[in-house]
C-alpha cells in the first residue's frame, strides 16, 4: 500500500511541475498576502505549498518530507491506529497554514508579495521528529551534516538561523514560515499527545 507520505510527494510533484510551465496555475496557487487578506482567498493558504520556485525548490522539500515523511506517519500509526493517517494529514496541512499566517499578516498590504513552497511543512516533520528524539544525531542538513550535532541543538541552530535571516530580509526565502512550521510541529505533538511533554523534558534531563 502506497504510504500518504508518497502520495504527498507524487500531488506536490505533479502540480509544482505544472506550475513551473503555466503562470496562471501559479498565479491562482501562490500565497499573494494582500489577495488572502483582502479578497478572502483562504485557499491559497493551502494551495500555496504545492507549488514551488523550481526543481531544486521542489526537490530539496520532497527530499525532506521523505526522510522525515516516512518516519512520522510510522509514529502516527503505531500511536493512533487507523486514525494515524488523519493525525499525520492534520499535521502536514496544518503546518502549511500556520507558517503562512505570518507572511499573510506582517505583508497583508503588499500586493507584490508571494511565497510558495512546502518548506513550513516539512521544517514542522523535522522537528515532530526531534521531539520523539532530542538526543539523536539524525537530522542535519548541508553545512550541519547529520551525525554532527544531537538533533535538539540542531532545532536550536535551525531556529536561531531563521530569526537572524528574516531579520535581515536580504534574500527571498520565507524564513519566517519556516520558523513558524517548525514550532508547530512541536507544538503540535505536545498538544495531540500532552505525555510526550513530561518524556521530553526527561529526555532533556
Amino acid at each position: 500500500m502506497i504510504s500518504i507520505t508518497i502520495l504527498i510527494i507524487a500531488i506536490t510533484c505533479i502540480f509544482s511541475v505544472l506550475a513551473f510551465y503555466n503562470q496562471k496555475l501559479t498565479h491562482d496557487w501562490i500565497l499573494n498576502s494582500y489577495m488572502v487578506y483582502h479578497n478572502r482567498q483562504w485557499w491559497r493558504m493551502i494551495s500555496s505549498g504545492f507549488i514551488h520556485a523550481d526543481f531544486m525548490h521542489l526537490a530539496i522539500n520532497m527530499f525532506v518530507l521523505y526522510m522525515f515523511g516516512e518516519i512520522m506517519e510510522e509514529y502516527f500509526n503505531y500511536v493512533y491506529g487507523s486514525n494515524g493517517a488523519f493525525y499525520f494529514l492534520t499535521l502536514y496541512l496544518s503546518s502549511i497554514i500556520v507558517a503562512n499566517i505570518s507572511s499573510v499578516i506582517k505583508h497583508r498590504d503588499n500586493g507584490g508579495y508571494n511565497a510558495l513552497g512546502a518548506s513550513g511543512a516539512t521544517s514542522a516533520l523535522v522537528f515532530s521528529f526531534i521531539v520523539l528524539d532530542p538526543w539523536g544525531k539524525t537530522v542535519g542538513f548541508f553545512f550541519i551534516p547529520p551525525g554532527l550535532l544531537p538533533n535538539i541543538a540542531f532545532g536550536g541552530l535551525y531556529l536561531a538561523y531563521c530569526v537572524y535571516m528574516s531579520k535581515r530580509g536580504q534574500d527571498n526565502i520565507g524564513h519566517e514560515a519556516h520558523f513558524y512550521g517548525a514550532l508547530w510541529g512541536a507544538l503540535f505533538m505536545f498538544a495531540s499527545q500532552p505525555a510526550l511533554i513530561r518524556l521530553f523534558l526527561e529526555k532533556l534531563i
